[in-house]
């Protein structure tokens, strides 16, 4: 290590396979050689766990181990370790060398899919490293280092799961089956990061279905995660835009750590940080969100001076408007226009649950700014306990609007521009009417329902 160091101006970088304590000031530390199999990734998930409770954040072993192992295996290894800080493989005496381009094409674009990932979660890693490296708290972190308060954590029952920082849940798949049992949720409310499914807390989950594509992960509701570019290696690309995934519940933040990923600069204070912060209602209700990125306080050889953003914002209704610094960006009808936009946003009702995409252009660095999502909580003269329901909304045409209590005498339907709209079948039945816009084009409109105790009125979105 101080051969390295004595010898150039980057960072020492010592692989060891044991050491004593004071190791992991100076080295990875991986488990030695091994048979890959499903009992190897079983035990490995609390070994993990333990050295980061004894101060060693930057454990690892070799994917699949490097003995034995298969293509099944290797996969499901390499999906949960591609959320651990260390993650590589090792070619020994097995009888495939250990590539992850070895095991068929199948096997293949889902290893792909998940370095992939991990090369875009770099700056949600290397800020939690930065922590570690800074106060000891691990990146691999046991329930209960999270959750000290949750009785259910003080024991082995959570030993096969971690949080990954502050806001990833981690479940990994340790057995030869397609369904992972005994995930356990602390209070709160959990988002699959996969498909956006929302658990509540204090409470397991069993039977959870995790194919080959699946590891189970679990976001924790007000999370802010950066992510960069998709891109083989580091520095390949410029990291822009730097893209933020938020799931807004109440305030949260996450403070960003940045350096020029080489030297040892660092040390002596060449960095930047960050804060970004997220405020608006508890996650899944309606209401303001507001999310505001601050200057980026510090200086290191290649801090940029200016960037571009993407923030995916997790939300179940369409927003009226997307302000950037108090001024309405462009909506646009989908991600591709977005992509060949400037700037604006777009809101996708099928993408797990609801994902607000909003576009920045080149912003100054030495200035913080603030995007606004209006989300409405009601439209018009509607009431808190209106009881007006439509379902499906978004909608690709066809649609009910239902009341509790309340007769539809008339249903009326108008553009942005507030003109009628007409020519489309409705059917009213007592508390209940069923509507077809197939015809019509997608777009917002408004949805004015006339009961018998009074006129209400909803946004409604029709996306085909």
């Amino acid at each position: 290590y101080n051969g390295i160091e004595d010898n150039c101006d980057e960072r020492g970088f010592v692989w060891s396979v044991c050491g004593w304590a004071g190791t992991q000031r100076y080295s990875v530390v991986w488990s030695g050689d091994q048979y890959g199999s499903f009992e190897y990734i079983r035990f490995h998930i609390p070994t993990f766990i333990g050295s980061g409770l004894s101060g060693y954040s930057l454990a690892s072993s070799d994917l699949d181990g490097i003995f034995g192992g298969s293509g099944f295996t290797y996969l499901r290894d390499l999906q949960w370790k591609t959320f651990i800080p260390v993650t590589y493989a090792m070619s020994g005496w097995a009888n495939n060398d250990k590539h992850p381009w070895n095991y068929g094409p199948t096997t293949t674009d889902i290893n792909r899919k998940y370095l992939k990932l991990k090369m875009r979660l770099t700056p949600y890693m290397y800020t939690y490293c930065n922590e570690a490296y800074e106060t000891g708290t691990p990146v691999v972190r046991a329930m209960v280092l999270e959750f000290p308060e949750d009785p259910v954590t003080l024991d082995k029952t959570t030993q096969y799961q971690f949080m990954s920082g502050e806001w990833m849940l981690v479940a990994p798949v340790y057995k030869s089956s397609f369904d992972r049992d005994s995930i356990y949720f602390p209070e709160g409310k959990w988002i699959d990061y996969w498909d956006g499914t929302v658990f509540e807390g204090n409470q397991f989950l069993s039977d959870y279905y995790a194919d080959f594509n699946t590891c189970p992960v679990f976001i924790k509701e007000g999370a802010i995660i950066p992510m960069y570019p998709e891109m083989l290696y580091d520095n390949q690309l410029p990291k822009d835009p730097l893209t933020f995934d938020i799931y807004p519940s109440g305030y949260s933040s996450f403070e960003l750590y940045e350096d020029d990923g080489l030297s040892r600069e660092h040390r002596t204070g060449a960095f930047s940080k960050t804060l970004i912060e997220s405020d608006g209602p508890a996650f899944g209700q309606d209401g303001n969100v507001s999310i505001t990125v601050g200057t980026y306080v510090g200086e290191y050889s290649g801090k940029p001076t200016e960037r571009s953003y993407m923030f995916e914002v997790h939300v179940h209704k369409l927003p009226d408007a997307v302000l950037l610094n108090g001024q309405a960006l462009q909506q646009y009808f989908s991600l591709e226009e977005l992509q060949n936009a400037d700037d604006g946003w777009f809101y996708d009702a099928d993408d797990r649950l609801g994902i607000v995409h909003v576009k920045t252009q080149a912003l100054s660095t030495a200035i913080s700014f603030e995007v606004v999502i209006d989300v409405p909580v009601k439209i018009g003269e509607n009431t808190e306990d209106s009881g007006l329901k439509v379902f499906p909304n978004p909608t690709k045409g066809k649609f009910r609007v239902s009341t509790e209590g309340s007769h539809i005498e008339e249903v009326k339907i108008f553009d942005m521009g507030g003109n009628l709209v007409e020519d489309y079948p409705v059917n009213i039945h007592g508390h209940t009417a069923d509507l077809d816009l197939s015809s019509v084009l997608d777009g917002i409109y408004v949805l004015e329902v006339k009961t018998n105790n009074g006129l209400f009125r909803e946004k409604l979105v029709c996306q085909k």
